[in-house]
């Protein structure tokens, strides 16, 4: 039921008060240099906006952030967050989100204006958006993906499942590169990410590192985690020479009130395998073609009720859907993984990405100022 209130109040919020603010503001002068970065899920800027922000201040943007936790925020602070995005959004040429952001969805917006939603995860394997009742139900009144300039994807499998999960145009889906991919082509920001995780384990040298890395299920407001017990096991049964991390997603941490200091993502580099489930990590971690476990105890459960846009065996790895067998899949995996299927699915879904999807972004943006 709080559920259900809640969707109520943001149709609301989207279908009449925003537009009525916004048309307040849409007799300025469009400022072709600017960029804002807005996100609803953080307080403060999200690491996946990072090389964004320093890219457009490289290139000689004004870059105005605006940030907000919607989740955790009083119903008058979020009001006040959307007002002031909605009235800077009515004379900024461009604007970038890493995730859904109802106030861009929330009107006509002006021609000028360029939305690009660069997105938080790569390439595309369970449901999302409109394709998964999960995420946006069928009582949902209003796009929650409208004005969509660029949706940049990780590779030409992506196109499809983004085009439909945003009901976007397949033209402003484009298989260019997603930003926040380049730094794993930078050597620097590897040694970097090394040294830092040495520094939070330093007992972890010289072993071979095991990174529990899954999603979660339910919702954001009721988050649950599968296997960990069996995780725990795990790191038992390997012994001296493994060094096991556990990366929950934020809101299972949260739940728990448990925090490791690292993202995931930083510390691909340095995993020598994987363990995942239905997450997409999997596309950033092919990047590093390396092995792979996927530990799916729900499989069958999931598959009916969430639903992939791919054949699940299609994918890198070796499945796990029996905690008992965990210990055994990763010596197995450990000791040789398809080499051949990885780069596949790398250059099916990741191919876009290869250091330089920054500088193809910079380069549509300039594009639309002629």
């Amino acid at each position: 039921m709080k559920y259900r209130i809640r969707q109520w109040i943001k149709m609301v919020v989207q279908n009449v008060l925003l537009p009525l603010y916004y048309n307040l503001f849409r007799w300025k002068k469009i400022n072709t240099k600017r960029v804002i970065l807005a996100d609803a899920h953080h307080k403060v800027r999200p690491a996946k906006l990072k090389c964004y922000y320093d890219a457009f201040i490289d290139a000689g943007y004004d870059v105005l952030e605006i940030y907000e936790n919607y989740q955790n925020c009083s119903f008058f602070g979020l009001l006040r967050n959307m007002l002031y995005f909605m009235r800077q959004y009515a004379s900024t040429k461009y604007v970038v989100i890493c995730d859904n952001f109802l106030p861009a969805a929330s009107c006509s917006k002006r021609l000028e204006t360029e939305v690009v939603q660069v997105w938080h995860g790569c390439g595309a394997l369970k449901k999302f958006g409109y394709d998964s009742e999960d995420d946006i139900p069928a009582y949902y009144r209003g796009n929650v993906f409208r004005n969509y300039s660029l949706i940049p994807v990780s590779g030409p499998a992506a196109v499809g499942p983004f085009s439909t999960a945003m009901r976007a145009d397949a033209e402003c889906v484009r298989p260019i590169g997603v930003g926040y991919t380049d730094c794993y082509f930078n050597e620097d920001y590897i040694e970097e990410q090394k040294r830092r995780f040495y520094e939070i384990y330093p007992e972890a040298e010289g072993k071979k590192i095991v990174l529990w890395a899954p999603t979660f299920r339910g919702t954001a407001l009721e988050p649950e985690v599968i296997g960990k017990e069996a995780v725990e096991q795990l790191a038992k049964q390997l012994g001296s020479d493994y060094f096991v991390v556990q990366k929950l997603h934020p809101h299972i941490e949260t739940k728990l009130g448990i925090k490791c200091p690292m993202a995931a993502d930083d510390m691909l580099c340095l995993t020598d395998v994987l363990i995942t489930d239905y997450s997409s990590i999997i596309f950033l971690y092919a990047i590093f073609k390396k092995p792979l476990i996927l530990f799916v105890p729900d499989l069958e459960e999931y598959q009916k009720n969430r639903g992939f846009y791919l054949d699940f065996s299609d994918l890198p790895g070796r499945i796990v859907t029996d905690e008992k067998e965990l210990y055994q899949a990763v010596l197995a995996e450990m000791s040789g993984f398809d080499e051949d299927k990885m780069h596949k699915f790398f250059d099916d879904y990741m191919g876009g990405c290869d250091g330089k999807a920054m500088v193809r972004l910079l380069a549509w943006m300039e594009q639309q100022k002629a």
